[in-house]
């Protein structure tokens, strides 16, 4: 350790041991240089104590600003002007940026030296404590999230955050009582909370009703490393659970029918009755109708269902249609026409000309139906219907396009079953059905090796569709139609089938011009003539590929854009995450959120809205990489990865890029857009290690873009989760402080230039925080107006103004207007007038003795509606003022229009009117003007003998400000009404 010698015979060994030991910093200057530093300046600085004892002057490290102060302060002591003394100063950092300092320094004068011990303490987190804890509140407030914590009892000490609301709970209220007593009928969670108060950190998925919470446990110990406490947070993810079963179960219903359709392919003739009735109990239990019917079509009537099934406790009776003339129903024979697939979710909806339609199903009890066309060779041989009889069900377009499926694979089945008996019955029936199978089919002999010859025989609907003539395919072999991906395989195939006689696969064939048409092909092995003979059915599935590629986009696809949905981003993200975990390579995430686009869908309408973010999305992808993800999270916000971004300069260079990009406007339906963007950034790992909490920083910094001003970006920085969480306790602590009673009024003294009398005063809100004193309306009205609590707020001032007011009256004192500013959201509550009136009948004050203060900017923001009020309130004798007058945009036009009684001047113009011209112009034109339209004048503001003279001079009526007096409390406002006038 090396010390001073000095500092040695000053202190003993314990001391210096304590010294180094100490949570603060500690140093030792002889000046210019630093003899002596502690660990504690070493973490706080960065640096090692070699690297600061050999800095050549411990000023170095101070700003320029600071060094000549810090200088002054330094040879203070030396020259032994001060023996101690408390500075702030801020250091440089190592690794860049500025850090706050809380300096004691104390002299110490030995062996004719003199060295100056100076103890230093950060306050850079004290500064940004509430700023943090505010953001975090915020979080906590909007997210759908719970914040908790029990003590090594079980005992709640905290329950805060939005996700309670889904438990029917309120902030606070579970506090003192026992977690495991409140979720006894929950035994999982009260395991889950007996493994945490045992010291076990973890994460685990929770039920409670029909909500599902991620709740993460982390137990807390003191320095013994005894349990204090543990601190949950439980994330509200049913909505994601809820999509997420959505998904299985369309993907399920997929599996279902891809499996049957195999099963039926491979279905015996004389089992294709009894498939059918199995395929539609599966599909009529899964899917959850209550009735299904297969009912053909002959000469423009429906017939009796050949198929149908009811769930248990349903009547099939109803389903029966008898000879229905499809012609009575003429809209609902006009929407088969198209051969799509018809879904009436409630009968409801039918319109009103479906008359005959309604009453059909009316009668046979149907809620809901859909009508599945059963086509074959274009021709409409009937349909298949699914229905329910109690509560009304909703399909998505996927699901209907599963349903069309059914229809292709349940008429294909009834389809084969016709020609396979028409086969039975004659050569000639057999061509006729086999020419018009809904199918391709291929005959074709193999040797015993595998080797397949030329096609034997094919059908009509094979030539059609490879768009070859017969005679064409019969000089052909299978191979000569198989893809070239396919090749390889197909002595497997040809194998298998000799080996089981009967197989079925999925392969692509090519068209004579060159199409790629995919098949799911049943192949039957059998003997014919002694020949081995192979029968080939192809069903072209490419209705069913397509549908399935739907199902796919709209799974991971934005079905707007185009781009990656969250599902799809996620799993890249997830993907990158581990390869860049792998390789130890860093990967950065971006953010970005257009501004104000809520606006442009208010405004002009969702149509244009949608269209610009189509828009946006094309510009974001003109300057991605090969490697690198756009998606689109739903809204106006798009998420960026970038795997191969592993500096911050690479990163800004991105959102710099993006932020010009989307700086040119865009033009669409005849409307010149001009857009700015917020974007965040996170890097992994340094920002969070997995994709969730990598994409909730990166968005946390998005934010903060916002708050900045927006068309910026910002790097995520562990403060801003801070910032939020102190937003967010003071946001509830405004929340409270109504109840707790927790404002007060001040008043400050408008006086008379003529008489010199009090002869009103401005009323304004403070709040008497329990914990951070007195805090004033710059650093809570925004947060109230943002969040409505200012309305309440307003209400109790002009309430407590009233009821002070009476009660000074009533008590003797002189009689004065006091004036109540009115905000912008306040003043636009519809009921404002109501509830002035009610306050003053209830108060029992006379209306002239309260005003009421409006900005310009409040007044011109509806001018109509301002008008109108301002007449209400003039009616009931109330004295009227604007505001801030020249600060805003007021026209002349409405200004004479407006009833009022007083202008107020702003202190902007009032504060230099002695010294700058303008201002001087400024007020002396107000003055002139307000009087031209019968208006008195109040100067705000005032604080000088000077500006008391120049107002003076030129007829101003009034005048407040800190020359007179500050803003009172209700006391010493009562002392200086009785005594002002005597003066």
């Amino acid at each position: 350790m090396n010390v001073p010698h000095q500092l040695k015979s000053f202190l003993d060994d314990v001391l210096l041991r304590a010294i180094g030991d100490i949570g603060e910093g500690v140093f030792v200057l002889e000046d210019p240089r630093v003899v002596y530093a502690n660990e504690a300046i070493c973490v706080l600085t960065g640096y090692t104590e070699k690297e600061i004892i050999a800095l050549s002057s411990f000023h170095t490290l101070l700003p320029e600003n600071q060094r000549k102060s810090f200088q002054e302060n330094v040879q203070s002591h030396i020259n032994g002007e001060k023996q101690s003394g408390r500075y702030e100063i801020s250091v440089k950092h190592k690794k860049g940026g500025l850090i706050s300092l809380e300096l004691s320094m104390t002299t110490i004068t030995g062996s004719g030296e003199t060295q100056i011990m100076c103890l230093a303490r950060d306050l850079t987190n004290q500064k940004t404590l509430l700023e943090t804890e505010e953001r975090l509140k915020t979080i906590i407030v909007n997210a759908p999230l719970v914040l908790f914590s029990v003590d090594p009892n079980g005992m709640f000490t905290l329950s805060e955050g939005n996700g309670l609301k889904a438990l029917n709970l309120e902030p606070g209220q579970v506090v003192g009582q026992s977690a495991l007593e409140l979720y006894r009928e929950y035994p999982s969670i009260v395991q889950d909370l007996r493994r945490a108060l045992k010291g076990e950190k973890f994460s685990t998925l929770s039920k409670v009703n029909d909500r599902y919470f991620e709740t993460h446990y982390s137990p807390a110990n003191d320095m013994d490393g005894k349990l204090q406490s543990v601190i949950g947070i439980a994330i509200d993810i049913t909505e994601r659970k809820h999509a997420e079963k959505v998904l299985e179960r369309r993907i399920e219903f997929e599996k279902l029918i891809t499996s049957l359709s195999s099963h039926f392919i491979n279905l015996p003739f004389d089992k294709i009755d009894s498939g059918i009735a199995n395929a539609l109990a599966s599909i009529g239990q899964f899917i959850g109708v209550d009735r299904i019917s297969i009912i053909p079509h002959k000469n423009g009537k429906m017939g009796k269902p050949i198929h149908q099934w009811a769930a248990e406790e349903r009547s099939i009776t109803p389903l029966p249609m008898g000879d229905l003339n499809l012609a009575e129903f003429t809209w609902f024979q006009e929407k088969i026409k198209s051969h799509e697939v018809l879904h009436i979710s409630s009968i409801k909806d039918l319109p009103a000309e479906a008359v005959r339609e309604r009453n059909f199903l009316q009668q046979r009890d149907v809620r809901s139906i859909v009508l599945v066309p059963m086509i074959t060779a274009d021709k409409f041989n009937g349909l298949i219907s699914f229905s329910t009889v109690e509560t009304p069900k909703v399909w998505t377009e996927g699901e209907l396009a599963l349903f069309k499926i059914i229809g292709e694979m349940l008429s294909s089945a009834l389809e084969r079953k016709r020609s396979e008996q028409a086969l039975r019955g004659s050569e000639e029936k057999f061509r006729e059905l086999f020419n018009n199978a809904n199918d391709a089919i291929f005959l074709y002999g193999i040797s015993d090796d595998g080797v397949p010859g030329k096609f034997l025989e094919v059908n009509d609907v094979a030539c059609s569709k490879m768009d070859y003539s017969r005679d064409e395919l019969l000089q052909m072999t299978p191979y000569d139609i198989a893809s070239q991906e396919d090749l390889n395989e197909m002595p497997k195939i040809f194998k298998k089938l000799l080996q089981q006689e009967r197989v079925t696969y999925e392969k692509t064939h090519l068209t004579k011009s060159g199409s790629k048409l995919p098949f799911e092909i049943n192949a039957h092995l059998f003997l014919w003539n002694g020949q081995k003979v192979v029968q080939a059915i192809a069903r072209d599935v490419s209705d069913r590929k397509r549908a399935e590629e739907t199902i796919r986009r709209q799974s991971f696809y934005d079905i707007l854009t185009n781009l990656p949905n969250r599902t799809l981003f996620k799993d890249r993200l997830d993907q990158a995450m581990k390869n860049a975990r792998r390789n130890k390579q860093n990967l950065c995430v971006i953010i970005l959120d257009l501004d104000r686009f809520k606006n442009i869908n208010e405004t002009l309408g969702h149509v244009v809205g949608d269209k610009l973010l189509v828009a946006v999305a094309e510009r974001l992808l003109g300057v991605l990489n090969e490697n690198e993800t756009i998606a689109r999270f739903g809204g106006d916000e798009f998420t960026l990865l970038l795997p191969q971004v592993t500096m911050v300069e690479e990163a800004t260079q991105h959102a710099q890029k993006i932020i010009e990009l989307l700086a040119t406007p865009f033009k669409l339906n005849g409307h010149e857009l001009h857009v700015t963007t917020s974007i965040g950034m996170a890097f992994y790992p340094e920002d969070g290690e997995n994709p969730e909490i990598l994409l909730k920083n990166a968005e946390t910094a998005m934010y903060r873009a916002k708050e900045q001003g927006r068309n910026n970006f910002q790097l995520y920085a562990s403060v801003m989760n801070v910032s939020a969480f102190k937003q967010l306790l003071m946001e509830n602590s405004l929340r409270r402080a109504l109840e707790k009673e927790e404002f007060v009024v001040y008043y400050q003294p408008q006086i008379d230039l003529k008489t010199r009398q009090i002869v009103g005063a401005e009323a304004l809100v403070r709040w008497q925080h329990p914990d951070l004193g007195l805090v004033f309306p710059t650093e809570f009205i925004g947060l109230a107006e943002e969040t409505g609590l200012i309305v309440p707020i307003g209400e109790w001032v002009m309430r407590k103004v009233c009821t002070q007011s009476k009660k000074w009256q009533e008590a003797g004192q002189d009689k004065v207007c006091i004036a109540v500013n009115l905000s912008a959201r306040q003043f636009q509550q519809r009921n404002l007038v109501n509830t002035i009136s009610q306050i003053l009948q209830e108060t029992g004050l006379d209306a002239q003795y309260l005003g009421l203060e409006i900005t310009e900017s409040i007044a011109m923001k509806n001018a109509d509606f301002t008008i109108a009020a301002l007449n209400e309130f003039k009616k009931m004798g109330i004295h009227l003022s604007l505001d801030d007058f020249g600060t805003g945009y007021s026209s002349l036009s409405y200004l004479k229009r407006f009833p009022l009684e007083t202008l107020k001047i702003d202190r902007s113009f009032v504060r230099d009117i002695t010294t700058d011209p303008n201002d001087a112009a400024i007020v002396t034109a107000v003055i002139a003007l307000a009087h031209s339209l019968k208006l008195s004048v109040v100067a705000e503001g005032v604080e000088t003998e000077g500006q008391l003279t120049f107002l003076k001079t030129h007829d101003c009526d009034q005048v407040q400000g800190y020359y007179f007096s500050h803003p009172l409390s209700e006391e010493n406002f009562l002392k200086i009404l009785k005594d002002y006038p005597r003066r």
